[in-house]
């Protein structure tokens, strides 16, 4: 009722300086519209992706009051200038939104990610391509709008609204108590602030900047951790994609039906949850190294001495084979040159695979068939000690359908949107420990101790996950498999 109110009032007050306004400033109504959709016309896409998406956003980004003024900069290079202002401006916005959904995201991760868009997943590409196409005809159009009125008038709409700017970063549109990073619903703000703001980082490009490497402290839980004590001599330690944390008991429990229902193997089984806030990347160095880092991921940087307390090169001094593998290219953060350093005396990428079965995302080798080249290594190392790491990719986002073939999960008792995104997460996930349950019976697994925990929680872009995924909570899984 009082956002109801509040929103009434606003109209009515824009409908009154509607028809003040012409008379007072001697402006018609029709240069008046042309001046509010020269000002509303940027926001509109950009504030509808944010409606769609459940993502927060301010109705009017100041940041694009700022680019109207270039546009009557005289000559083409006024023009040009208008238009790399406005691109940038878009930039931010779009990373704004982007990192609601990704809150590992800032200037520098896209910047890192930037050589690898010839393996991005096609949905990617295509919002991708809607903002480049977007950057180009948008500018064309306020161009255009800018030669229908008068720039005096868009010049004291603009100094009104910087002044009053700061004023307005308290009121809302929306006061509802959302998930961190979602509560930008103001009025009018800029884009540029809130980024410098919430995600406490610099606006500059650098050529290679080196990650910022921080403990993670007492307080981040890490899987590992829930190794036994003193090692087992076959460890295998799983980072599952995407896996994060249901709120309906039972569909946990679904997911994890055929694998549990193999309980009699195990000497034993334990499973829980705990928070996380990271990319992919980071969850395996919360698992590894108990560091967390920031400002790119230019790993190769980084000198060698970072990585000597890692669990691999721990494991390694205690007489251990170690082996790091991941289905997708190893040149993807850098995990080609950092493994090594971590301890793995072995790594396996996706160029090492290259009979095995492929799925769409990164076009990496599908779990499940991985389980069957780690099979071997277990039988070839089976008189040591052996460590292997397996970092999962098939339940990346955006859940390909195709690579779905297991529709055991039912999606609908939960109140799940048949193929929606949480629904294909969750069956690429009944998938993955489907194949695993099946994984477990094999001569070669007695005796492993297996310990899987999700890298961060899945990603949604379309999808609200309040109602039924746990806010940035990931999931482990932890077994032993008996000898007979």
């Amino acid at each position: 009722f009082v956002h109801g109110g509040r929103c009434c009032l606003v109209l009515f007050v824009l409908k009154r300086l509607y028809m003040i306004i012409p008379k007072f400033l001697k402006i018609t109504p029709l240069q008046l519209f042309w001046l509010l959709l020269f000002l509303m016309l940027p926001n509109v896409l950009l504030f509808g992706i944010a409606w769609l998406s459940h993502t927060s956003r301010p109705l009017l980004n100041v940041d694009y009051v700022w680019v109207g003024l270039l546009f009557w900069l005289p000559r083409w290079w006024g023009k040009a200038l208008a238009g790399v202002a406005f691109v940038l401006a878009v930039t931010l916005d779009c990373l704004m939104l982007a990192a609601q959904i990704y809150p590992f995201l800032d200037v520098h991760a896209i910047q890192y990610f930037l050589p690898f868009i010839h393996v991005t997943p096609t949905p990617y590409l295509l919002g991708i391509g809607l903002m480049l196409l977007y950057a180009v005809l948008m500018p064309m159009g306020l161009s255009w709008l800018a030669g229908r009125q008068n720039r005096f008038y868009w010049a004291g709409l603009a100094v009104l609204l910087v002044a009053v700017s700061p004023y307005f970063g308290v009121w809302k549109y929306r006061d509802a108590v959302e998930i961190v990073g979602r509560h930008h619903h103001y009025y009018l703000h800029s884009q540029a602030r809130l980024y410098r703001q919430w995600l406490g980082d610099d606006l500059t490009f650098t050529r290679r900047p080196v990650p910022k490497i921080t403990p993670s402290g007492a307080q981040q839980a890490q899987a590992s951790a829930q190794l036994k004590q003193p090692y087992a001599d076959k460890i295998l330690l799983i980072v599952v994609e995407s896996w994060g944390s249901l709120k309906h008991p039972a569909a946990q429990q679904q997911i994890l039906q055929q694998l549990t229902a193999q309980q009699h193997r195990f000497e034993w089984l334990e499973q829980g949850n705990f928070q996380f806030v990271g990319s992919t990347v980071n969850g395996e160095l919360r698992e590894l190294c108990h560091f967390y880092a920031k400002s790119g991921y230019q790993f190769t940087l980084l000198d060698d001495k970072v990585f000597e307390h890692c669990l691999p090169m721990r494991l390694q001094k205690q007489g251990y084979r170690t082996i790091g593998i991941h289905g997708a290219s190893g040149l993807l953060y850098d995990r080609v040159a950092w493994y090594p350093k971590a301890g793995f005396q072995q790594t396996l990428f996706g160029e090492q695979f290259a009979d095995a079965k492929r799925c769409i995302t990164f076009h990496s080798v599908c779990d499940n068939a991985m389980m069957a080249h780690i099979s071997p290594l277990l039988k070839q190392h089976s008189s040591e000690k052996l460590f292997i790491y397996w970092l999962t990719v098939t339940a990346h986002q955006p859940y390909a359908l195709p690579d779905i073939h297991n529709m055991r999960f039912d999606c609908m008792q939960f109140g799940m949107i048949d193929n929606g995104e949480i629904c294909r997460n969750a069956r690429l996930h009944t998938q993955f420990f489907d194949g695993l349950a099946q994984w477990v019976q094999q001569p070669e697994m007695q005796g492993v101790e297996v310990l899987l925990v999700g890298d961060h929680m899945p990603p949604m872009m379309l999808e609200d996950t309040r109602q039924l995924l746990h806010w940035n909570t990931v999931s482990w899984l932890h077994f032993k498999v008996k000898r007979d």
